[in-house]
């Protein structure tokens, strides 16, 4: 019998057996991407965490797409939106620390904790409407992320499209962080626009001398007998600001300085305000003292421009439409005159003031010095001969004239004029015409 394992003669040799295999080649990663340990290999590409590779291409290209989250905004949103209240260049800071934090927390696979999200505050501060504030700020962050995704996108190589999905996901998840964020500031910019428009029908109702009482109540006001008339306006002009974000940093700047019982009323255009300061509890000079740190604090909340504060005080409500009226009327005449931006009191301008009262004296006043219109020279003498006390050197330098020809046009004024600069009454006379007309051809 044959043997079946071929050991017998003459047989046919036997069949080889299985041969053992050499292991078989794994397959490599692409250079640019990096192996996943084998917990991770088991996770679908969604919840994946993205790749070092991946996240060290992020970092080199965060100023890039900073640079793109800030064009897109300002493409895509309303630019009275975005831009007059954040600049370009704060905005282009956020939005670099916005996709910093974002490249941070892929690579750490976490979320951003709540004291990393507060330094992303400011970007909610987004100089819209109250009421369209909500809509804006969503937008601007869904267009941020967007441009993330985009260029994450764009750096991915061949065969890391479930890296990219794996950023997707975790985008998805950031993003909400943000959210509930801009929602609360929406709705704090909506409480305190409430409460900006109940205190401008509380100043307008009180202005008019109408009851207030029950405004004063829903205001949270309570309603002294004295008070101190504050009119604030921005020296130079400029467009009227349509957003609302003057309003807040004028009333902020009040709140500051006086306390957020101070019933403040904002001008139409938002570069300018009327606030009843009380002095019931305290000396007028008292609160007076602290107007230097409002007009400081009201020059920065305006972009740094110029700003005037006239201040008169009312005894007792009734006087609240008086004392509004002459303090607009300070500020006119003191930027009639060319006086320096500050503050302004009767007492500043107390002959000006006078002078420039309707009166049967006035239209005189305003024309005596009618024999020097078409003579700007002679003008301006008289204007720089006054404005440095008569002093005759010093007024023919600032000139840039010879004192000889000073005196000569000093006697031209008096010839045109019929009142001599260089008398006593002559003077008295000039003054009051160049205040007069002054204040006559002032918008």
């Amino acid at each position: 019998m044959r043997s079946h394992n071929g050991d017998g003669d003459g047989g046919p040799p036997a069949e080889p057996g299985p041969q053992p295999q050499p292991p078989a080649q794994q397959p490599q990663p692409p250079a640019q991407q990096q192996q996943l340990p084998p917990a991770q290999q088991q996770l679908p590409p969604a919840t994946r965490p993205a790749p070092r590779s991946i996240c060290d291409r992020l970092d080199r290209s965060l100023g890039v797409i900073a640079g793109r989250m800030v064009s897109a905004v300002i493409a895509e949103l309303p630019p009275a939106q975005v831009v007059p209240e954040l600049g370009h260049g704060e905005l282009s800071g956020l939005a670099f620390a916005g996709v910093e934090l974002f490249a941070r927390c892929l690579r750490e696979d976490r979320l951003p904790t709540p004291a990393e999200l507060a330094l992303l505050k400011p970007s909610a501060a987004l100089s819209a409407p109250d009421e369209v504030a909500s809509e804006a700020m969503l937008m601007a962050h869904h267009i941020g992320a967007r441009i993330t995704l985009e260029e994450v996108a764009r750096l991915a190589g061949p065969g890391e499209e479930d890296d990219v999905i794996a950023v997707a996901v975790f985008l998805q998840r950031f993003l909400p962080m943000l959210i509930p964020g801009v929602g609360a500031v929406a709705a704090t910019n909506t409480g305190h626009a409430a409460q900006r428009e109940l205190q401008r029908e509380l100043v307008g109702a009180l202005l008019a001398g109408a009851p207030a009482e029950v405004l004063a109540d829903r205001a949270g006001v309570v309603l002294g007998a004295a008070h101190l008339v504050a009119v604030v306006r921005v020296r130079q002009p400029g467009a009227p600001d349509r957003t609302g974000r003057y309003a807040r940093r004028l009333h902020e700047a009040f709140g500051t300085c006086f306390g957020t019982a101070v019933p403040v009323a904002v001008d139409d255009d938002g570069r300018g305000a009327t606030a009843l300061l009380p002095v019931d509890d305290e000396d007028t000079a008292a609160v007076i003292d602290r107007i230097p740190a409002l007009l400081a604090v009201a020059t920065e909340a305006l972009d740094g421009a110029p700003v005037d504060v006239a201040v008169v005080a009312a005894d007792r409500r009734a006087r609240l439409p008086e004392a509004h009226e002459q303090a607009t009327e300070l500020l006119r005449l003191a930027r009639a005159l060319g006086r320096a931006p500050g503050l302004f009191q009767l007492d500043d301008l107390l002959v000006e003031y006078q002078l420039t009262r309707p009166s049967a004296a006035l239209p005189a006043i305003e024309h005596l010095l009618d024999g020097l219109d078409g003579k700007p020279d002679l003008q301006r003498t008289l204007r720089t001969y006054l404005a440095l006390d008569l002093r005759r050197q010093e007024a023919a330098m600032a000139l840039h004239i010879h004192p000889n020809t000073l005196d000569y046009r000093l006697r031209r004024i008096a010839e045109l004029t019929g009142a001599d600069p260089t008398t006593t009454r002559g003077l008295h006379l000039l003054s009051a015409g160049l205040t007069a007309r002054a204040a006559r051809r002032d918008p």
